[in-house]
């Protein structure tokens, strides 16, 4: 899937860093999250993600 980007968004494909750091709470490198963000719904999300690689 390619990066999906507007004039204020970037939407970029999960993979096994990304759902890590998620799960840590802390953005990766070059990374800028938003204010609430990862709530428990994000997390189990890449839990879930964790689980099915």
């Amino acid at each position: 899937m390619d990066l999906l980007t507007s004039e204020r968004l970037a939407l970029v494909p999960l993979d096994e860093e990304r759902a890590l750091a998620v799960l840590r709470g802390v953005p990766g490198s070059g990374c800028r999250w938003g204010d609430g963000y990862p709530g428990e719904g994000d997390r189990a999300g890449a839990r879930r993600f964790l689980r099915v690689l």
